[in-house]
């Protein structure tokens, strides 16, 4: 009997951490999106609401990246959003590696703040400056409160994801 050599190649598989705070769910959606990619691309991701989980929970789960995203609200991130990303400093033992910021807005883009926001509480993680703002619905009436993405959000979601986890 012939034994066939089989040859194992290495795969590099991130653990990543999609977080994300939504009101009108615009960034969930998303957040989802993203998800789906990181997972159809051969990666652990999970996604983490951070109205409904805990920074425990999401170093529980010892992601190597994390992508972070939250609506603007009045030219800022979320404030909870942010108290969030303040508790993730919180932990020495962090196993994230890099980080990439999302953004849904309808006035101002603050994925710089967020990136700041990390940048500060986490000083070791690498910040991929590629960012991925998306603009949504009216500033008020019915369509703001309805998931509005612009037409476009899918394809500037899928360069971005891409983009991310060749850094």
């Amino acid at each position: 009997m012939k034994w066939k050599r089989i040859q194992f190649l290495e795969v590099n598989n991130m653990k990543i951490a999609i977080l994300y705070y939504s009101k009108y769910g615009n960034t969930q959606t998303l957040a989802e999106f993203l998800v789906k990619k990181v997972q159809a691309e051969g990666h652990e991701g999970k996604l983490f609401n951070a109205k409904k989980s805990k920074p425990s929970e999401l170093f529980a789960f010892q992601p190597d990246a994390i992508l972070a995203g939250t609506p603007t609200h009045f030219g800022k991130p979320v404030r909870s959003f942010s108290k969030y990303i303040q508790k993730l400093g919180k932990d020495s033992t962090s196993s994230i590696q890099k980080a990439a910021v999302f953004n849904c807005y309808t006035g101002d883009n603050v994925c710089s703040i967020i990136q700041n926001q990390i940048t500060e509480v986490l000083p070791h993680v690498e910040i991929f400056e590629g960012t991925l703002p998306i603009r949504t619905g009216g500033e008020n009436g019915e369509l703001w409160k309805k998931v509005a993405l612009q037409k476009n959000w899918k394809d500037a979601a899928s360069s971005f994801i891409s983009e991310f986890l060749n850094f």
